[in-house]
Protein backbone atom coordinates (compact mmCIF):
# COMPACT_ATOMS: atom_id res chain seq x y z
CA UNK A 1 0.00 0.00 0.00
CA UNK A 2 2.92 2.39 0.43
CA UNK A 3 3.19 3.08 -3.32
CA UNK A 4 -0.52 3.88 -3.64
CA UNK A 5 -0.43 6.14 -0.59
CA UNK A 6 2.60 7.95 -2.03
CA UNK A 7 0.80 8.43 -5.35
CA UNK A 8 -2.28 9.80 -3.59
CA UNK A 9 -0.19 12.22 -1.55
CA UNK A 10 1.49 13.52 -4.73
CA UNK A 11 -1.78 14.33 -6.50
CA UNK A 12 -2.10 17.98 -5.36
CA UNK A 13 1.43 18.79 -6.56
CA UNK A 14 0.95 16.96 -9.86
CA UNK A 15 -2.33 18.75 -10.55
CA UNK A 16 -0.82 22.10 -9.58
CA UNK A 17 2.12 21.57 -11.94
CA UNK A 18 -0.21 20.49 -14.74
CA UNK A 19 -2.32 23.63 -14.33
CA UNK A 20 0.76 25.87 -14.09
CA UNK A 21 2.44 24.37 -17.17
CA UNK A 22 -0.68 23.64 -19.22
CA UNK A 23 -2.57 26.92 -18.90
CA UNK A 24 -0.33 28.99 -21.22
CA UNK A 25 -0.44 26.24 -23.84
CA UNK A 26 -4.22 25.96 -23.62
CA UNK A 27 -4.52 29.74 -23.94
CA UNK A 28 -2.38 29.76 -27.11
CA UNK A 29 -4.47 26.95 -28.62
CA UNK A 30 -7.72 28.75 -27.76
CA UNK A 31 -6.41 31.98 -29.30
CA UNK A 32 -5.35 30.18 -32.50
CA UNK A 33 -8.77 28.52 -32.83
CA UNK A 34 -10.50 31.86 -32.25
CA UNK A 35 -8.35 33.61 -34.87
CA UNK A 36 -9.02 30.82 -37.38
CA UNK A 37 -12.77 31.20 -36.73
CA UNK A 38 -13.86 27.69 -37.76
CA UNK A 39 -17.45 26.96 -38.77
CA UNK A 40 -17.34 23.69 -36.83
CA UNK A 41 -14.95 21.23 -35.18
CA UNK A 42 -14.62 17.53 -35.99
CA UNK A 43 -12.80 15.40 -33.43
CA UNK A 44 -11.34 12.02 -34.40
CA UNK A 45 -10.56 9.87 -31.38
CA UNK A 46 -10.87 6.28 -30.22
CA UNK A 47 -10.44 4.44 -26.96
CA UNK A 48 -9.47 6.52 -23.97
CA UNK A 49 -8.81 9.56 -26.17
CA UNK A 50 -12.51 9.41 -27.09
CA UNK A 51 -13.29 10.40 -23.49
CA UNK A 52 -11.04 13.45 -23.83
CA UNK A 53 -12.72 14.19 -27.17
CA UNK A 54 -16.16 14.13 -25.58
CA UNK A 55 -14.99 16.52 -22.89
CA UNK A 56 -13.47 18.80 -25.55
CA UNK A 57 -16.79 18.61 -27.42
CA UNK A 58 -18.59 19.82 -24.31
CA UNK A 59 -16.10 22.62 -23.57
CA UNK A 60 -15.96 23.93 -27.14
CA UNK A 61 -19.73 23.87 -27.39
CA UNK A 62 -20.28 25.68 -24.11
CA UNK A 63 -17.40 28.17 -24.13
CA UNK A 64 -16.65 28.76 -27.82
CA UNK A 65 -20.24 28.21 -29.03
CA UNK A 66 -18.93 25.94 -31.78
CA UNK A 67 -20.78 22.96 -33.23
CA UNK A 68 -18.58 19.95 -32.47
CA UNK A 69 -18.93 16.38 -33.76
CA UNK A 70 -17.02 13.21 -33.03
CA UNK A 71 -16.02 11.21 -36.11
CA UNK A 72 -17.12 7.59 -36.24
CA UNK A 73 -15.53 4.78 -38.21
Amino acid sequence: MYFIEKEIAEQPDVIGNLIHQGTPIAQRIARAISEFNPAFVLIAARGTSDNAGRYAQYLMGIHAKLPVALATP
